[in-house]
């Protein structure tokens, strides 16, 4: 066999690109290794292809690709250019080395808000089948939602992304199970878990209901907090029990900490009882 022909038993040819089905460099291109001057030598697969329908490539030019496929090796989407004229190409393609071309700060859409209205139809079936994958059933019935969650200055609630903007997940259960959020209003917890997303223990309030009902259940940072309790703390007993409870179960110290926002010793000290001695624990 050919080394041609050993090259072209790698590639898959689709409409446009040639997409090269073999072992991959960590950059994410092709490699292909051939014998030269009895010594094995591996290059991308863009380059061996650019090699064997075009011949050598002259010192200090590059292969790049017009098709931006990096595992294409279809030599008509192929040309040399130099180092910089490759850099350019690529900021002109993507805006930036890291993503998709970046909009000004005027064009960019404010981030949705707690109190922003959400329809089911808004939500892609892909989030509505695949948020409850996410969830692990706790105490009280509450479903814990164990994905991505925001700042400390989201009350931990989860979110998810929808056509580009940020969802409260509480926000997006509810529509999935009432069929929509309303604008200007708050989705409560009556379990006081900001981690569930049962829509049995979810309902709407103004800001002020959701401020009344946190000074009346002791959560609220200025407002009437339980004795024991320090005013600066960064932890409810509610928010406690749980993680003691998800401790219990199998969670690490590591998981706990990524999921609270919090430092892992800190959450060390909580799990063993050195700190939040548990009086009122049941």
């Amino acid at each position: 066999m050919t080394r041609l022909q050993r090259f072209m038993a790698k590639v898959r040819k689709t409409h446009g690109c040639w997409q090269w089905t073999a072992s991959r460099m960590g950059s994410g291109y092709g490699q292909f290794a051939w014998r030269t001057m009895g010594t094995v030598v591996t290059v991308g697969a863009h380059r061996a292809a650019w090699q064997l329908f075009n011949g050598k490539i002259s010192p200090g030019l590059f292969v790049c690709h017009k098709c931006s496929n990096k595992l294409c090796v279809n030599p008509s989407h192929l040309y040399l250019d130099t180092p910089q004229g490759n850099t350019r190409e690529a900021v002109a393609r993507l805006g930036s080395w890291g993503g998709p071309p970046r909009r000004s700060s005027a064009a960019r859409k404010p981030r949705k808000l707690a109190g922003d209205a959400l329809s089911v139809s808004d939500i892609p079936v892909g989030i509505a089948r695949g948020l409850w994958r996410w969830v692990v059933r706790g105490p009280g019935g509450c479903w814990n939602f164990v994905g991505s969650t925001g700042a400390r200055s989201s009350g931990l609630r989860g979110s998810v992304r929808i056509h580009g903007k940020s969802w409260n997940v509480t926000r997006v259960a509810y529509a999935l199970h009432h069929g929509r959020t309303p604008r200007g209003l708050w989705v409560l917890h009556s379990c006081d878990n900001a981690a569930c997303i049962n829509p049995d223990h979810l309902h709407l309030g103004t800001a002020a209901d959701n401020s009344a009902e946190c000074v009346a259940r002791g959560r609220h940072r200025s407002g009437a907090r339980k004795a024991d309790a320090c005013s600066s703390a960064k932890l409810s007993w509610v928010e406690v029990r749980a993680i003691r409870r998800m401790h219990r179960r199998g969670w690490s110290t590591y998981r706990l900490a990524t999921r609270y926002g919090m430092a892992r010793a800190t959450i060390g000290q909580v799990v063993r009882g050195k700190t939040w001695i548990p009086q009122e624990e049941s």
